[in-house]
């Protein structure tokens, strides 16, 4: 059952009615019932729908939204709207109907994103899965066998562990995935979401929201990146962070891997709600993208050996290009990317002269 509702929108509310409204609010509502169902029941069924939809636009026009979105002749649900405008008496032709967006910026086409996520996210799960089983042939099954210790595979679950428990030159990685999974852990308990959280959620814990920003809360600029709206962006952010990290914070202190992080978090948040005006950003992205900006300066400048550039600069190359072009299908902030990015380039830029003088003592 598919339930479209539609309200005039006026400009002043001394408007006379018998004024022709070219301007529309429109709801779209959808159940689904079993067609076995006997006519009476199919009868109570759309009686209720119809009840619960009313009570639902009321609601709508109250709540929060984010922004507002045309229906243009190409959407879905532009017969529907025009069917229930064409019931008003003296309907225009060719009316603006507007549907009410309550989501932020990361989560506009949703669908299509969530599983190019879960997608990515599934073979990166398999890889480590893959990676961390421990390979024996036979000669080393016999040893096994024979009570002695299978030497290749206690090597790999030692490697396996050094991605998630922090170390010397892999320190400061895991413990912002740690903090980031546990301010998302923190929201799902306290009843927040889980595939998804609703920008006013992510408002009250302190999203990039540039009217507050412009206010005086200066501090949503650092908090947005710790926020996410979703497991699956939390996931695929953290497979990047650890990735990026491996390579990168062996070659540089605590403390300027740090710098790096939050000053490329902070000015993609800025970038953020200079590009995109009202929309609700979060994410760690703009942070781990400066991350990648300062490894590929790193690797242009000679910091790290010449046998592995080429091959380390191409899949940061790919990670980048990849990100940017996800970006381009929309519902992804690429202006917090591309903020972040530079950032973290120009930073690895500055940084890598030190950088050199010290790996190369």
């Amino acid at each position: 059952m598919h339930l479209y509702v539609v309200c005039p929108i006026r400009e002043t509310p001394n408007v006379s009615y018998d004024d022709t409204p070219s301007v529309w609010l429109g709801e779209h509502y959808k159940e689904r019932i079993s067609n076995r169902m006997k006519h009476e029941k199919k009868e109570k069924a759309y009686t209720l729908f119809v009840e619960q939809g009313r009570i639902k636009f009321a609601e709508t026009v109250t709540s929060f939204s984010v922004y507002f979105e045309r229906v243009d002749s190409r959407s879905k649900y532009h017969d529907g709207f025009m069917k229930a405008i064409s019931l008003y008496p003296g309907a225009v032709s060719d009316p603006i109907i507007l549907m009410r967006m309550s989501e932020s910026l990361y989560s506009k086409n949703e669908s299509n994103k969530q599983r190019l996520l879960i997608a990515l996210l599934i073979v990166t799960v398999l890889w480590f899965l893959m990676s961390a089983i421990p390979k024996i042939d036979p000669n080393e099954l016999k040893r096994v066998k024979a009570g002695k210790p299978d030497m290749d595979a206690r090597r790999e679950w030692h490697e396996w562990r050094t991605l998630v428990l922090p170390h010397k030159g892999f320190f400061v990685t895991p413990i912002l995935v740690y903090i980031n999974v546990g301010v998302f852990l923190l929201m799902t308990v306290l009843g927040h979401g889980f595939i998804y959280v609703s920008p006013r959620v992510l408002l009250d814990w302190g999203a990039c929201y540039a009217p507050m920003v412009m206010e005086g809360q200066w501090w949503r600029l650092l908090t947005a990146i710790f926020l996410h709206g979703g497991v699956a962006h939390l996931c695929a952010n953290m497979v990047w962070l650890v990735l990026v990290g491996i390579d990168l914070e062996h070659k540089m202190s605590r403390m300027m891997y740090l710098l790096i992080y939050f000053l490329s978090g902070l000015l993609g948040s800025f970038t953020s709600i200079l590009w995109n005006g009202e929309a609700v950003g979060v994410g760690a992205s703009g942070a781990i993208m400066g991350l990648f900006g300062a490894f590929i300066a790193l690797l242009i400048t000679g910091v790290y050996p010449k046998g592995f550039v080429k091959s380390l600069l191409i899949n940061a190359g790919v990670f980048v290009g990849m990100n940017l072009l996800m970006g381009l299908a929309g519902g992804i902030d690429n202006a917090a990317h591309i903020g972040g990015l530079l950032c973290g380039f120009v930073l690895g830029i500055g940084c890598s002269p030190f950088l050199k003088r010290v790996h190369h003592r």
